[in-house]
């Protein structure tokens, strides 16, 4: 939807472990957790604080992670209440991303290029 989504099972099939690293909480050295019963109807591996593997998002299940702008209106109010969970738009994480790039390589673009 919106040509935004994340596209778990080809991460998974680049190999390089990039799914796992993406789904690697740096400071436990485990998974990142769901942090949300959002899922819980769809089995154990799925409450709040169980970390989220990647056959729990890829294959059958690919379509549990999705972006907020797909989600219902109430959903994403719902998570806003209660998790704080708020919107970024595209075109302030791109500017980030691009302003980290500038320090780290000392010049700008090198991997996009914003609006």
């Amino acid at each position: 939807m919106f040509g935004i989504d994340i596209k778990e099972d080809e991460l998974l099939a680049l190999g390089g472990g990039i799914l796992e690293t993406l789904l690697s909480d740096r400071t436990t050295g485990e998974n990142i957790i769901w942090a949300t019963d959002d899922y819980a109807e769809k089995g154990d591996g799925y409450t709040f604080h169980q970390h989220i593997l990647p056959e729990l998002i890829t294959g059958k299940n690919k379509d549990v992670i999705q972006p907020r702008v797909a989600k219902k209106e109430e959903e994403r109010r719902s998570r806003s209440r209660k998790m704080a969970e708020v919107f970024t738009p595209s075109w302030v994480c791109n500017k980030m991303n691009n302003g980290v790039d500038e320090k780290w390589f000392g010049r700008i673009p090198v991997f996009n290029v914003g609006r």
